[in-house]
């Protein structure tokens, strides 16, 4: 479709008529004159009168051409089509998609954002309407308009940078969508961003096609993409003891091209430098990093891991928080004092050196259900059965955060256990026990052992001679998919399994320490088992499933030891907010929205730290690998997209794009050529009739 910018011009058209009119009227007028023969003649003027003709007709048509392309490049033809079908001087509807995420904040990538966009707004007429979608927000039900002015270049100027992931799939659904609802015959999207790849990684498949006439123009920003980043990191190990080491790790992964050598990575405890090491990695690569660190204290600890700044700083630090309890009070809960002798007798092996564990032993009947706030462990050894008011209790507990081992034996009721216990908290239900596993063996061996798993980790080694596995002469089976087997049988059912309740941790031995269930109160595993199982299940959040991220609401259950208690949370910024609880028995829950800063929170009650929590940035904004652009445009075949570089005019690629690719020029050329060909053949024709009547 052609079209004009300016129209006006086409009113020269009528200056086509003057070649015509001179044509007409500068005719020579035809004069007789008498021979006596003119036979001849009459045939020689009948052949000149048509070359004569045709060369005048010929000529007249070039100047009429030359005019007519003359006027019409002063018209400035536009060649229109599709989605381009449209007026440059239609009210426009523009919709300016701002990146502001992490990984703008490389060097001056967020400032020439900015520009840009302030640029696009600049462009803009009073009579259009422009609204803003930043790359962090969160899809709304509809986008507020305005018009283009001076409250909309505050907005792009002063707003803040984002530590958060872009969610470019949903917010340009969401602009296509609102964008086709506005009665604006253009419709545009302005998307400023800096073409990062994984911004968009699901954007093939969630991105929904529209019929709206929609024109999409993509303003990249580019620079330097070599990124190194810790991309995860924190506590190696859950056995948290003063006297022992902490392993702490970190997972560095160069996203760049090039190769990264002695790059320092260092870890810190309270602020303070402890370790620090050093290493080399090619393009792609990712490496792990071990510290083990002695911490010598007790209580909350905070820690960070750093490696040395790059072009992206945000994302060069991990913090990480423990708590090491100063001491760790263990209940032994038992029918006879006998049930309790085995580990008592490990408690008492390591407290020759060092122990940080009160023990404290309950037999014959004894309440041992009184303050239970108080204490962190419950080893429960062929404990006969639980009352109901137990079974609360001990549930209570273990949701709360405390830890609870339950080592079986004759003298325990499996029915008790599946009805009180396993039902309500795990689920599952114990089996009757059984002995005598086959004709040829008279116990059942252990096959599948998780050696990496805190409670084994370092104590014995996997391809030991010396190591000798416990023999099982009776166990009870107990199979349930909230449970991670430690220890297994060879036909899969577990003799040490685990299962996580809220914050509390559950650790099971289905069997008996007696020696009609085991030998294992003899082996050498037994005794360090039964040690670590205690600071094992006395570290609170033995595991998270997936760890915090920006924007993502962080949730806290913890005791409510007071019915009006104040809770307060502490930002990475030191800015306190009130948090209101929400009472669940004896517990709250806190909730808090408010995580757009990467870091450590600290969750108090009246000045006393009770939690604390990490929110970590999100990987994939670290790889600030770009997009090609032929890649991009495969993305968006459906939609007529523009990519306006740096070193382009953005006024006039837009406004070719609104009005259609002008053609004055070729119109121009067009004239000349034919002003051209008018001469030489005006030339050539008065020539050749020069040349005749001279003869």
């Amino acid at each position: 479709m052609l079209g004009f910018l300016n129209s006006a011009f086409l009113f020269g058209l009528i200056g086509v008529s003057i070649p015509i009119l001179i044509h007409l009227f500068a005719r020579q007028r035809i004069k007789k004159i008498y021979f006596s023969s003119t036979t001849l003649l009459s045939e020689l003027q009948i052949k000149q009168v048509r070359r004569l003709r045709f060369a005048q007709i010929l000529i007249l048509i070039l100047r009429c051409l030359a005019i007519a392309f003359l006027v019409l490049a002063f018209a400035r033809p536009t060649l229109q089509s599709g989605a381009l079908a449209k007026t440059g001087e239609a009210p426009v509807s523009a919709l300016l998609m701002i990146d502001r995420s992490l990984s703008l904040q490389r060097g001056r990538f967020f400032a020439e954002a900015q520009s840009l966009a302030v640029k696009v707004l600049d462009n803009l007429k009073t009579q259009d309407d422009v609204a803003i979608v930043w790359s962090d927000d969160l899809p709304a039900d509809e986008i507020v308009w305005n018009q283009p002015g001076e409250s909309i270049h505050d907005e792009i100027l002063h707003s803040p940078l984002q530590f958060g992931k872009s969610q470019w799939p949903e917010l340009l659904n969401e602009a296509v969508s609102n964008l086709k609802q506005t009665s604006r015959i253009s419709k545009e999207i302005y998307w400023i961003w800096d073409m990062q790849k994984t911004a968009i990684s699901s954007l093939q498949d969630s991105l929904m096609t529209h019929d709206a006439p929609v024109s999409l123009f993509v303003l990249p920003v580019s620079g330097d993409d070599n990124n190194v980043a810790i991309i995860n990191g924190g506590l190696g190990s859950q056995i948290l003891d003063p006297a022992a080491p902490v392993l702490v790790f970190a997972d560095v992964k160069n996203f760049g091209s090039q190769e990264i050598q002695n790059l320092w990575v260092r870890v810190s405890i309270q602020g303070k430098s402890i370790a620090q090491k050093t290493i080399t990695m090619k393009p792609g690569a990712q490496q792990r990093v071990e510290f083990a660190l002695h911490l010598n204290q007790t209580g909350w600890i905070e820690g960070r891991i750093e490696i040395e700044d790059d072009i992206l700083s945000a994302d060069n630090r991990f913090d990480f928080v423990l708590q090491v309890p100063e001491r760790i009070r263990v209940r032994l809960i038992g029918q006879q004092p006998q049930d309790l002798k085995y580990p008592e007798i490990a408690f008492r092996a390591f407290r020759k050196d060092y122990s940080i564990i009160e023990v404290e032993s309950f037999t014959g009947g004894t309440a041992w259900t009184s303050g239970l706030q108080t204490d962190h462990v419950l080893l429960f050894c062929n404990y006969p059965q639980f009352t109901i008011d137990e079974a609360d209790q001990l549930q209570a507990h273990i949701r709360q955060g405390g830890g609870a081992l339950f080592i079986l034996g004759s003298d325990v009721d499996l029915k008790n256990y599946s009805e009180r216990l396993m039902l309500s908290l795990f689920a599952g239900s114990f089996q009757d026990a059984s002995s005598d596993p086959s004709s040829q063996e008279a116990y059942w061996t252990l096959e599948n052992t998780d050696w990496k798993h805190p409670l084994l980790k370092d104590i014995f080694k996997e391809d030991d001679p010396n190591l000798e596995l416990p023999h099982i002469f009776k166990r009870a089976e107990f199979r349930s998919t909230s449970w991670t087997p430690i220890l297994a049988y060879r036909d899969g059912v577990p003799l040490i399994a685990e299962t996580h309740i809220q914050k509390g941790c559950v650790l099971i031995l289905s069997t008996g320490l007696d020696a009609q269930w085991s030998d294992l109160s003899l082996q050498s595993l037994f005794t360090p088992f039964i040690y670590r199982s205690a600071v094992y299940l006395s570290t609170p959040m033995k595991t998270e499933s997936e760890p915090l991220r920006i924007d993502d609401p962080l949730i806290e259950i913890v005791q409510l030891n007071k019915l009006l208690a104040a809770f307060t949370i502490v930002r990475p910024d030191e800015q306190i907010d009130e948090i209101i609880p929400i009472p669940r028995e004896n517990t709250a829950i806190l909730e808090y929205k408010n995580t757009d800063l990467p870091g450590v929170y600290r969750i108090q009650s009246d000045g006393e730290t009770v939690a604390m929590r990490i929110v970590h940035t999100d990987p994939a904004e670290s790889d600030c690998r770009s997009i090609d652009e032929s890649k991009l445009k495969s993305i968006f075949s459906d939609y007529p997209i523009t990519i306006i570089r740096q070193n382009q005019d953005l006024e006039k690629v837009i406004e070719q794009h609104r009005s259609g690719r002008e053609i004055w020029r070729e119109m121009l050329i067009l004239a000349i050529v034919m002003l051209m060909a008018e001469l030489i053949l005006a030339r050539h024709f008065v020539r050749k009739t020069t040349r005749r009547e001279t003869e």
